[in-house]
């Protein structure tokens, strides 16, 4: 069986799972990170070049980090391919309230087609009990590696059936082609590139601010999203006039420096 995670950090901590699941993690685990809420989805049919302009767009300050994840996505897309075709077992594992990693298993369906693919999914539970208190899952990657053979169990197939209808979806979402997609009302569906700011507003103090501060408010409130997709839209109100920066970020720390609001109305 393969195990296919929609990111990096998911599939490292499936990889380490495996090594104690006593069977129940497959033997072959591939990572797919398409980042398919974001962005220009014409180059996600082709996938020619492993969505490298969105993930340059997301990762670009970290040097070679884009073109990797590039490289491994053309991988994972052959060896699906292959594994379609030949009737292997593909389990994705996905959680609700994350959109990239729905759109993902969207597009796993539809490049699965009709080919005799045996699909499966785990939908990973978004609440969970931590000592006297409730925990908000918001991706795969927030799971711990023992935590997967557990979660094993909540394993189902996906049906000829509803394999078409998620084929269907993310053709629809394809034509739609919004900036954006987000789970709305428990549904993926295509939204404008400023629909999380407000969350960045809400958390948007008057005068300075350290980017890490907002940008860690901002996504406790917003689950799925990614602290990439953020930057970038404190990114875009600097550019508009709204924020400033004050001092630079250091070293390998993107989020450490200090920007300032310019306006009342940045709020």
């Amino acid at each position: 069986m393969i195990d296919l995670a929609f990111g990096e950090s998911a599939a490292g901590a499936l990889k380490v799972a495996r090594r104690s699941a006593l069977g129940r993690i497959g033997s072959e685990v591939l990572p797919l990170t398409l980042a398919l809420d974001v962005g220009d989805l014409s180059d996600a049919e082709a996938l020619d070049e492993g969505r490298l302009n969105t993930l340059l767009r997301l990762y670009g300050r970290y040097p070679g980090v884009a073109e990797t994840l590039s490289e491994q996505n053309l991988r994972t897309a052959s060896r699906l391919k292959q594994a379609f075709s030949e009737g292997e077992a593909v389990r994705m594992w996905l959680c609700p309230c994350d959109p990239a990693e729905l759109c993902g298993l969207l597009w796993v369906c539809a490049l699965a087609g009709e080919l005799p693919a045996r699909l499966s999914a785990v939908a990973v539970p978004t609440l969970r009990e931590v000592r006297d208190s409730i925990a908000l899952i918001r991706s795969t990657g927030e799971l711990e590696p023992e935590r997967f053979a557990a979660l094993a169990e909540l394993e189902r197939p996906v049906s000829p059936a509803v394999r078409r209808a998620c084929a269907q979806r993310w053709r629809e979402l394809t034509a739609e082609n919004a900036p954006l997609r987000a789970v709305v009302n428990g549904r993926l569906a295509g939204v404008p590139e400023d629909f999380y700011d407000f969350a960045l507003l809400k958390f948007l103090p008057e005068g300075e601010f350290v980017v890490a501060e907002v940008l860690g408010k901002a996504l406790a409130m917003l689950p799925g999203v990614s602290d990439c997709w953020l930057y970038l839209r404190l990114s875009a109100m600097r550019e508009r006039g709204l924020l400033a920066e004050v001092r630079p970020a250091e070293g390998d720390h993107p989020y450490s420096g200090v920007w300032k609001s310019l306006r009342r109305s940045a709020r």
